[in-house]
């Protein structure tokens, strides 16, 4: 596992058990991988899953996805055009998610989607 991958499996790790574990969220087992973007539009080949958390929403009695792409950054490099930039691909990525077949067989849990 490569520096970063390695670093962003702690921070996932750390949000999960310490964070999203209080709210009753759970982690997919797969993570760090790519899967087809399935929309030409996007202009893209494949879209990142670094983490998908899921949980079921307590008033619609429905399981719910997270989809992350988490990064690290330099201190002092985040800027408008970089979280711009990544609040796009993030878009895409769930857009692309919500009619992909593949993430769907990585990620889904139950009959929702």
């Amino acid at each position: 596992m490569g520096g970063e991958t390695s670093a962003i499996q702690r921070v996932a790790g750390k949000i999960s058990d310490d964070i999203f574990s209080v709210f009753k969220w759970d982690r997919a087992a797969r993570a760090d991988m790519n899967w087809d973007c399935c929309q030409e539009a996007h202009s893209k080949k494949t879209h990142p899953s670094d983490v998908v958390f899921f949980y079921i929403d307590p008033y619609e009695e429905e399981m719910v996805y997270l989809n992350t792409d988490l990064k690290s950054y330099a201190e002092g490099t985040i800027g408008k055009k970089i979280v711009e930039g990544a609040l796009t691909s993030l878009a895409l990525a769930t857009e692309c998610a919500n009619v992909s077949e593949e993430w769907r067989l990585k990620y889904v849990h139950d009959d929702s989607l």
